[in-house]
C-alpha cells in the first residue's frame, strides 16, 4: 500500500509522519488532554506516541465487537462517553438481511458499555453530541442530536435532544403543563385547540422553562409552537383529559 502524508494534532503541536499501516485516526478526548495517533489491525488497538512508539495496546476481539468504526477521525478515547480512565473504542455489526447497522462502545477491557445511533460526533462549547441526519420527502435534511452524558462509572448514557420537554401530556384539568428546553431558552409561545383557536401566546418567558395551568386550554388536543432565542421553533401536541 502506498504511504499517505497526514497531518496530525497531537501533544499542542503539529507533526507530520508517513500514514504506517492502518493509522489513520486520532483521539483527542483523553485523561491528559493530549492527542494521540490511533492505529489498529483485526487482533488490536495502538495508541502511538508522538514518535510513534506504542502508548497503550488493546487486545480485540472481533468475532465479539464486530467491525472497527470511525467516530469523525476517533479511533480510541477517554473521558468522552464517561469519566473513567480506561479507554474506549466503537465498533459498528450490520444485519446482512436488512442492511441495518449498530454501533457499540466497548472499553479497553473489552465490556460493552452500551450501544450509540450513530457514528458522527459533534462538539459544542464543552458539549458532545452523536447526531444522526435523514433526508425528508421535500429535500431537506432532518437532524436528530443525542447529547453524550457522561457517566460517573463504566457506563454509557446517551439523551435524545427533543428540543423541548412538556409534562404531563396527557395533562388533567386544574394540573399545571411544564415546558422544558434542555438545551436553550425558550423566548415565546403560541398554543391552539383542534379547531385553530389561538387560545395562550407569551413573547415574554426567556427562561429554560416556563409554566401553563391546563384550565387555560381546550379538552382534547391542542398544539403547541414554542419559538427559542434563536428564533427556532418546536411543535408538539398536548392533550387536556
Amino acid at each position: 500500500m502506498a504511504a499517505v502524508a497526514i497531518s496530525l494534532t497531537a501533544s499542542a503541536q503539529y507533526i507530520k509522519t508517513e500514514k504506517v499501516g492502518n493509522a489513520n485516526g486520532w483521539t483527542d478526548y483523553t485523561a491528559d488532554g493530549k492527542a494521540y495517533l490511533v492505529s489498529y489491525t483485526t487482533e488490536s488497538l495502538a495508541i502511538l506516541n508522538d514518535d510513534l512508539t506504542t502508548y497503550k495496546e488493546i487486545s480485540l476481539s472481533p468475532d465479539k465487537t464486530g467491525h472497527l468504526d470511525l467516530i469523525n477521525s476517533i479511533w480510541a478515547s477517554q473521558h468522552l462517553f464517561n469519566d473513567d480512565d480506561k479507554w474506549e473504542y466503537v465498533t459498528f455489526t450490520q444485519d446482512m438481511e436488512t442492511a441495518v447497522v449498530t454501533y457499540h462502545v466497548y472499553n479497553e477491557d473489552g465490556v460493552e458499555l452500551g450501544i450509540i445511533p450513530s457514528n458522527t460526533l459533534m462538539t459544542v462549547g464543552d458539549k458532545n453530541y452523536i447526531y444522526e441526519t435523514a433526508k425528508k420527502d421535500d429535500g431537506t435534511t432532518e437532524y436528530t442530536l443525542y447529547a453524550i452524558e457522561k457517566a460517573n462509572d463504566s457506563a454509557l448514557s446517551i439523551r435524545k435532544v427533543n428540543g423541548v420537554n412538556v409534562f404531563p401530556n396527557p395533562v388533567a384539568p386544574g394540573e399545571t403543563i411544564r415546558f422544558e428546553m434542555p438545551d436553550g431558552s425558550i423566548a415565546g409561545m403560541e398554543i391552539y385547540d383542534g379547531a385553530g383557536v389561538q387560545k395562550l401566546r407569551r413573547t415574554d418567558v426567556d427562561s429554560d422553562a416556563a409554566t401553563v395551568s391546563a384550565d387555560k386550554l381546550s379538552h382534547g388536543m391542542n398544539a403547541y409552537r414554542i419559538t427559542d432565542k434563536n428564533g427556532q421553533t418546536f411543535t408538539g401536541k398536548i392533550i387536556v383529559k
